[in-house]
């Protein structure tokens, strides 16, 4: 379980960095700028594909172990699976 955890971690702090290079394309935009297309559809893509085929199903794993060792834990964090 502890490598899931890493992984999901790793994830966070990538997307974070990607929504920061996003964030900066933008800026480039705003002011007037030329912005790099091919990095704004990459990042898209990463947050719109990897996110529910590779990071999406670890959590559901982890939320799944979690309801069947303590179901009141679980549900404090409401109906994630069905999110």
């Amino acid at each position: 379980m502890a490598k899931i955890l890493d992984s999901l971690l790793r994830d966070h702090a990538n997307l974070g960095k990607l929504l920061d290079v996003l964030e900066q394309q933008l800026a480039v935009f705003e002011e007037g700028g030329q912005p790099d297309y091919d990095i704004i559809q990459g990042v898209l893509d990463y947050c719109l594909s990897y996110q529910d085929l590779y990071h999406h199903p670890k959590e559901d794993l982890i939320y799944q172990r979690l309801r069947a060792r303590d179901p009141a834990a679980a549900g404090a964090y409401g109906d994630l699976l069905g999110q």
